[in-house]
């Protein structure tokens, strides 16, 4: 069952889509410890873009804020290929009230380029190679072995973050296969904007 974190409210679940499994108390628990709070500031965020330019929150940033994808990797994970897919029919949508949408991976920007390139992604692509907004925003799966290839990833998430860094909202999911659909992006970008 994904989840969302809204400003308004506690951490709160949505009814689940088809295919999405429910969460126990334990589940719950440990859900509730990954990634930020609402209300938490993440001004110094930065990046690079899939053709190396360094970039700022400011960068990416529009009217009311950016949506920011945590992904595991363009390169090996069929899941988040998928979810960056489709997500290309989010991008002019989120436009129109006023959000950017990037997603970010500890990918370099080499193959995040050639991802784009590959599968026509007309939002921003963000490499993390050393993690550290992965750490930031307290997703990082440690789980994973240290020093192995899926070392430094993410647990999948979606943050709604204000032009000045404050996280607005998340979407997150349990386990990393399911994703939340576009249309609960939508959904909650919207919801977010009339708020503001």
């Amino acid at each position: 069952m994904f989840r969302t974190l809204l400003a308004a409210t506690a951490l709160t679940l949505f009814a689940a889509p088809a295919g999405f499994a429910g969460l126990t108390k334990k589940d719950s628990t440990e859900q509730a410890r990954i990634g930020p709070s609402v209300g938490d500031m993440h001004a110094d965020f930065a990046a690079v873009r899939a053709d190396g330019t360094a970039i700022t929150l400011a960068d990416i940033s529009a009217a009311n804020g950016s949506v920011v994808v945590f992904s595991r990797s363009l390169e090996w994970c069929p899941f988040c290929q998928k979810q960056a897919k489709e997500l290309v029919e989010a991008t002019a949508p989120l436009a129109a009230e006023g959000w950017s949408l990037n997603l970010i991976t500890y990918d370099t920007p080499e193959k995040l380029t050639a991802f784009g390139e590959r599968n026509g992604i007309s939002y921003t692509l963000l490499s993390d190679t050393g993690s550290a907004m992965i750490n930031a925003f307290g997703l990082r799966n440690h789980e994973m072995p240290q020093g192995s290839k899926y070392d430094g990833i993410p647990h999948p998430a979606i943050i709604f973050l204000s032009p000045e860094g404050e996280v607005l909202a998340m979407l997150r999911e349990e386990g990393y296969k399911n994703r939340p659909p576009v249309e609960t992006v939508l959904t909650t970008a919207k919801s977010l904007t009339t708020t503001r």
